[in-house]
């Protein structure tokens, strides 16, 4: 509840609110909403004697069939009246019962059946009969709702009247996690200052935190912060005292003679245990093996694991039975006797004779020659032979020589007469050359020499050699090239000799031309062009550059589609500053042209020409971006208005009145305007206006206009982009 006093003063008695308190509700926490809240104004006193006490609700349904009572110190304060409305205000009333049968006592409860809600105040009004401390109380009344919380008030003291007129408490010390703070509140009568001691709020720890985690065999820690001086607090967390194994991993195998190890290792503390794996012992296999001529048997023992083995059973060899077999000696070889075991094969040789030998008869079996040796062969009578070199026969020469000449030594050739082998001695030296000299003098081209020339051998040599005379060129017959005719440079010839040194060449005609300059932009209809010059004769060249989209007029309008029929028009009117957009990047293409623009865009084809003309039609201002285009238009007979006296200059153009405007333009720039041709094929065509009826018929014939859908429309309205596409045509119509 809160507590306020009424607007009335009273001279001696002033009105302090001592305190706002929550109510506790009985069964419950004391932060739970309170039911009830007392207003008090601590800066109005009591006047006349007369105080009134409101109490606000702040739970729906507090007065619900419930009764508020209400004590207050009858020897001081006379009840006068109660009222219920709006907290706060004075403006609303609720019906009320109260009764004030008992003296100091009043119980108040609601008369209709609805509960009070939130913000619903109960004003009750005292009269002050005496000077003194005094009280209004609220005190308990049992159960103000309805329902099974059954929620119920304590006795409160409200409001004294009289006594010390207290601020708001104010901190002085602020309290904190361990130390009591301190508060005061001053007397706005006397100025008296009050303390009290604010309780230290104690700690508010946030959350433990594992500082050090706890193993299997040490404890841990863990640790809490204040969230108000971040103080900590530290605790130990037990160890666990007993491992988490993980599984046994062997380290080394067991074999038949020794032990093995395995070893784990705890999960959490990764201490690690070991155990032996006791030795496997042998695990033998028997294998008999007989006994041979040479060899023992015995019974073979070996472990499957580990290849150990040893042997027992041992039985005695068998020895050797071997059978004779003799071999007589031959003419080379010797006889001897071969001893062989009958179950083992094994064989020696023994019992050795000596060989036979051998009884040989010779014969020539090849004659010697002067080149080659001859050969001997002995044959004994068991067929072996062999053979022995005869000595070569001595050459048979015939002599020849060889006489010296100039380069040549002489000498003699042995030759023999029965194998052709020869050799050279007896040798002479050469006589050398006996030359002749025969000077050569030299040209232009060729050496100057002496030709020496050996009157035996015809040999040659040249000596005295001197250099070429060389030529002595001169330029004949060189002309000058022009930008259209060819030149020559002219043929190099020696003066001496009259040889052609070096043909001359062409030197081919040709401009010598600028950088090219683009004259015209290409667009998405029309090629452009760019040119050169030669900046020696001044001719110009000019090239083609193929239609494309890059410099397309229309791009920079968003509502121009580049695929409609309007398209190449749009970019005509564009490309000739004929007619601009509505905006930097709007053409509005569907919107229709006025009179004064189509003019104005007359105007731009004839050049803008200056005007000095005045028209007598009152609706076309002076500064107005057609002004002088209708006035050019009227001076050159190309309009005559709507009346005498107006133009219409923002009525939208018609059909009829376009090919009227183009036919009279055309007339005054002296264009072919022969009216040839029949409009019969068109429905509509008796809907033209004489004035435009020869126009309509020009304009259809040289294809500067077309119907829609099949109709003339005379009268109908011109967009802006079938204007451009009309004023397209007509420049492009062949109207010469």
């Amino acid at each position: 509840m809160k507590m306020r006093n009424s607007s009335t003063r009273f001279v001696s008695l002033l009105l302090a609110v001592v305190m706002v308190f929550s109510l506790a509700l009985t069964g419950y926490a004391a932060e739970r909403t309170p039911l009830l809240v007392l207003h008090g104004d601590e800066k109005e006193p009591v006047l006349n004697g007369r105080v009134t006490v409101c109490v606000d609700t702040t739970v729906d349904a507090v007065l619900a069939d419930g009764k508020l009572t209400i004590r207050y110190d009858s020897q001081k304060l006379q009840f006068l009246s109660a009222k219920g409305g709006e907290a706060w205000r004075d403006n609303t009333d609720l019906s009320l019962q109260v009764n004030s049968n008992e003296a100091g006592k009043l119980v108040v409860a609601f008369a209709g059946e609805e509960p009070a809600m939130v913000g619903t105040a109960i004003c009750l009004s005292f009269q002050a009969i005496a000077e003194g401390a005094s009280s209004v109380m609220v005190v308990e009344e049992g159960s103000y709702v309805t329902g099974a919380e059954g929620y119920t008030l304590e006795a409160r003291t409200v409001v004294e009247v009289g006594g010390h007129n207290w601020s708001q408490w104010k901190v002085i010390k602020a309290a904190t996690c361990t130390e009591a703070g301190e508060e005061s509140r001053t007397c706005l009568n006397c100025g008296e200052v009050e303390k009290r001691t604010v309780p230290a709020t104690g700690h508010q720890w946030g959350e433990w935190a594992v500082t050090k985690a706890a193993t299997c065999t040490e404890a841990g820690e863990e640790t809490r912060t204040c969230t108000l001086c971040g103080e900590k607090e530290t605790r130990a967390i037990a160890a666990t005292g007993s491992h988490t194994w993980g599984e046994w991993k062997t380290l080394e195998e067991a074999t038949c003679t020794s032990n093995g190890v395995q070893e784990r290792e705890c999960t959490v503390c990764h201490e690690k245990e070991t155990k032996l794996i006791l030795e496997l012992g042998h695990a033998y296999t028997e294998q008999v093996v007989a006994p041979t001529c040479e060899t023992a048997g015995y019974t073979l023992h070996t472990c499957s694991r580990c290849q150990h083995s040893y042997v027992d059973s041992i039985v005695e060899a068998l020895g050797h039975n071997y059978e004779k077999q003799v071999t007589a000696p031959t003419h080379d070889k010797m006889g001897y006797s071969t001893y062989t075991c009958t179950r083992c094969h094994h064989s020696y040789v023994a019992d050795y004779t000596d060989a036979l030998g051998h009884e040989y008869t010779q014969k020539v079996t090849k004659e010697p020659t002067c080149t080659e040796e001859g050969v001997m062969t002995f044959t004994c009578s068991c067929g072996k032979t062999y053979t022995e070199s005869i000595p070569k026969k001595e050459h048979t020469y015939q002599d020849e020589v060889t006489k010296p000449d100039c380069t040549h030594m002489g000498y003699t050739t042995h030759t023999c007469t029965v194998c052709g082998h020869s050799y050279q001695d007896s040798f002479v030296d050469a006589l050398g050359h006996d030359c002749e000299a025969k000077t050569v003098p030299a040209t232009c081209t060729g050496y100057g020499y002496t030709e020496n020339t050996c009157k035996r051998c015809d040999y040659t040599y040249i000596s005295e050699i001197t250099q070429p005379l060389g030529h002595k060129g001169e330029t004949v017959n060189a002309k000058e090239a022009t930008c259209t005719e060819d030149g020559y440079t002219g043929d190099l010839v020696c003066s001496v000799c009259g040889e052609v040194l070096e043909k001359g060449e062409a030197i081919a005609k040709g401009h010598t031309w600028s950088d090219w300059t683009v004259t015209r932009e290409p667009e998405c209809f029309q090629d452009g062009e760019r040119t050169r010059t030669c900046t020696v004769c001044g001719e110009t060249e000019r090239e083609v550059l193929p239609a494309n989209e890059d410099h397309c007029p229309s791009r920079v309008f968003a509502d121009v589609d580049t695929s409609r029929w309007y398209h190449e028009g749009v970019d005509h009117v564009v490309r000739e500053k004929l007619m601009n957009g509505v905006s930097e990047t709007l053409f509005h293409p569907n919107h229709n042209l006025t009179r004064g623009e189509l003019v104005t865009v007359l105007y731009r084809m004839a050049g803008t020409p200056a005007v000095e003309a005045s028209t007598p039609f009152t609706d076309v201002a002076e500064g107005r971006f057609y002004s002088d285009a209708v006035a050019w238009a009227y001076e050159n007979e190309i309009t005559e208005g709507v009346t005498d006296t107006l133009f219409a200059p923002n009525t939208d153009v018609t059909r009829e009145q376009l090919v009227t405007f183009l036919y009279r333009y055309a007339q005054r720039k002296g264009l072919k305007t022969d009216a040839v041709g029949s409009l019969d094929q068109y429905p509509d065509a008796g809907s033209i206006g004489n004035f435009a009826v020869e126009p309509m018929t020009w304009a259809v014939t040289n294809g500067i206009v077309d119907g829609l859908d099949g109709k003339l429309a005379p009268k109908a309205a011109s967009t802006r982009a079938q204007i451009a596409t009309v004023i397209m045509r007509f420049e492009t119509a062949d109207l010469a």
